[in-house]
């Protein structure tokens, strides 16, 4: 798969041949101005319906996507907080 650069954006396209789970991992290698390696590396799962369900399942799943999303973020602000709190206790 190729990957194209349009200014400071990159991407790909891939095109399933069948529907299922397919699991992306996208590595980025770079190196800084001082001579330093910087890696990252990010996963996503995405589900491939068959196209006669794709179009009616696809509000189902942006909901559930934002839903899964905005909990994560409530967690970690509150996981956040705990650990400033007891750091705050500790040196305080």
């Amino acid at each position: 798969m190729d990957l194209l650069a349009s200014g400071n954006i990159y991407q790909a396209a891939l095109e399933p041949e069948q529907p299922g789970f397919y699991d992306i991992q996208v590595l980025v290698t770079g190196q800084l101005p001082d001579g330093g390696i910087v890696e990252r590396t990010a996963f996503l799962v995405v589900q491939v319906q068959p196209v006669e369900t794709s179009l009616p399942g696809r509000s189902t799943l942006g909901v559930t996507l934002v839903g899964l999303i905005a909990a994560g973020s409530i967690l970690a602000i509150f996981l956040a907080a705990i650990l400033w709190r007891s750091l705050r206790k500790r040196t305080g």
